[in-house]
């Protein structure tokens, strides 16, 4: 998760706002794809999946959405889409070295 923080980190400020902790962007962005989701429906899952909000980062159940739908379109618009691509990659790879994913999908 470290990892992902500083590949990502320089596109977010320290002035204003402060940003959503990455581990919880990127998790939502995974799992998203994963389940091949809209940004509504992963949030709307995520509220009831105590597993999901686990991955994300948080220790005790959440009762709310982390963000709006909103937010994650702006994230992925601000790192771009070649640096969502490679995301992605970066998250398939990893679960594989994990042994979190299978070498072969069905």
């Amino acid at each position: 998760w470290q990892g992902f923080s500083g590949s990502y980190g320089r596109y977010f400020r320290s002035v204003g706002r402060p940003a959503k902790p990455t581990r919880l962007m990127v998790g939502l962005h995974y799992l998203r794809h994963v389940h091949d989701l809209t940004d509504d429906q992963v949030l709307a899952q995520w509220i009831e999946n105590p597993y999901w909000q686990y991955f994300c980062g948080f220790r005790e159940f959440q009762w709310n959405r982390p963000v709006e739908a909103d937010t994650l379109r702006r994230w992925r618009a601000r790192i771009g889409t070649e640096e969502y691509t490679s995301l992605l990659g970066r998250l398939v790879q990893a679960g594989l070295e994990a042994g979190a994913l299978p070498a072969k999908h069905p």
